[in-house]
């Protein structure tokens, strides 16, 4: 429960690039990506505001 309550913090703050730091196995197996500059990528691409 810790962990999921973190995960929505990060969201909350729109801290994008800790979420990835943190739960980089995860989105990587989400998103179909290897390395951070795909994720930069993605985040430019969706319009998501880039932290």
């Amino acid at each position: 429960m810790v962990e999921k309550q973190r995960i929505q913090a990060i969201f909350t703050a729109k801290d994008y690039m800790e979420l990835y730091r943190t739960q980089k196995p995860t989105v990587d197996l989400m998103l179909g990506i290897k390395e951070q500059w795909e994720f930069e990528d993605f985040l430019e691409e969706e319009d998501w505001i880039y932290m």
